[in-house]
């Protein structure tokens, strides 16, 4: 959940908010809480791997969840290549790095990935629990210090607020908090789905919270404005000079060395998925006879997120992420109303009513560019599935 691009979202909301920018943080965590109870409702149903397309599935018929599941697996591929864009812009211009073009960083970070997921699903898990330690120790560190030192001090700069920039800015929070769900995905694959997944959904988006409140107010506070990818770091070297900033890329480099092939791990298992259900090409729910992972879907997210980080720069791959992301996010709440076994106890119905709400509204405040995007791509994610499904139909009948 914690990637790299944690280094670059203060910054951007702080150019967009101010000193609200703490705000939409928990605006975001609230929504994102909600969806989380429907996510964990649902998956305390399902055994089988995909995530959001097996709810979709189950709730709307094969063209929705085939739908969504497309359009969640380009939401992981857009924010995978936001995470390579800060990586890039953090690590190319260190003092001994320039003589590399800053091509050879994105690369070695997406294709190592792959190379990752491609020697098996417990030695990926492995090493994305120690990365995840390695990167949340430092940045809480750093987030106590800056809250500490940026509520003694008057801020170094003043951020005004720009109105109609507020949903823009909960929707980058969005993006930040994307991926926790992937703890049900690779459900097959997990010893007790049902009894874990749910417990490690509310703890990692509580301790997240913290980590990305802490963050965004010392940024708000003490940043100087320059080189908003850099914003963490600089804050960093502010408070204790190159120290701090060594800090942060040590943070930047086991960030992304987790969150990179965790989304490669979440997505190559929604493809797995839907291959199984006849929503995508029978290649890509082939095993391989060694380790028993999906190759063909592991090599294909590795590509298309590639070409996304080489095309695209940070901002527009993450609201991209956000965006699509929060259509997944809305059809799951509804599919947990359409849920035969879902509670009826009184705070997932406010629950499931709140995810509904939030991410229609959030749907809805985006520029027409942007929901035009989205909106294409779930066109035509749905009439891929459509028609994949109708020839899987024929091939078998």
């Amino acid at each position: 959940m914690i990637g790299a691009a944690i280094f670059g979202i203060p910054a951007a909301v702080t150019l967009r908010v101010g000193a609200f920018s703490p705000l939409t943080v928990l605006t975001a965590a609230a929504g994102v809480t909600c969806v989380a109870v429907c996510v964990a409702q649902l998956a305390a149903q399902y055994d089988a791997s995909g995530g959001p397309y097996q709810y979709a599935r189950a709730a709307f018929g094969e063209p929705v969840g085939g739908a969504v599941g497309w359009l969640y697996w380009m939401s992981r591929a857009a924010s995978s290549a936001a995470v390579a864009n800060i990586f890039v812009s953090n690590l190319s211009p260190l003092p001994g790095m320039s003589f590399l073009p800053p091509f050879v960083f994105r690369d070695v970070l997406i294709w190592g990935a792959v190379a990752l997921n491609l020697a098996g699903f417990r030695r990926t898990s492995g090493a994305i629990t120690a990365l995840t330690i390695a990167k949340l120790v430092p940045l809480l560190g750093i987030g106590v210090l800056a809250t500490v030192v940026g509520a003694s001090r008057d801020p170094v700069r003043f951020f005004p607020a720009q109105a109609g920039l507020t949903a823009e800015a909960i929707l980058l929070w969005v993006y930040g908090f994307g991926g926790f769900e992937a703890a049900v995905i690779p459900s097959e694959e997990a010893t007790d789905p049902r009894r874990d997944a749910p417990v490690a959904l509310y703890r990692a988006l509580a301790i997240v919270t913290v980590v990305y409140v802490l963050l965004q107010f010392g940024v708000s506070r003490l940043w100087d404005g320059e080189s908003p990818d850099r914003a963490v770091a600089s804050v960093a070297a502010s408070l204790l000079g190159p120290v701090g900033r060594g800090v942060v890329i040590f943070a930047i480099l086991a960030a992304a060395s987790g969150n990179v092939p965790g989304s490669v791990l979440a997505a190559s298992r929604v493809t797995y998925g839907m291959a199984s259900g006849g929503s995508a090409p029978a290649l890509l729910g082939r095993l391989s006879r060694q380790q028993g992972i999906p190759h063909a879907s592991i090599w294909l997210f590795g590509i298309v997120t590639w070409a996304l980080a080489a095309s695209g720069g940070f901002v527009w791959n993450a609201t991209l992420s956000g965006g699509t992301r929060v259509i997944v996010y809305g059809v799951t709440a509804i599919a947990a109303w359409r849920d035969p076994h879902r509670s009826n106890a009184s705070f997932q119905i406010l629950a499931r009513w709140a995810a509904v709400a939030f991410c229609g509204v959030l749907l809805a405040a985006q520029p027409p560019i942007r929901i035009i995007v989205v909106t294409l791509l779930g066109i035509c994610a749905w009439a891929a599935v459509a028609i994949a499904t109708r020839r899987c139909s024929e091939e078998r009948g």
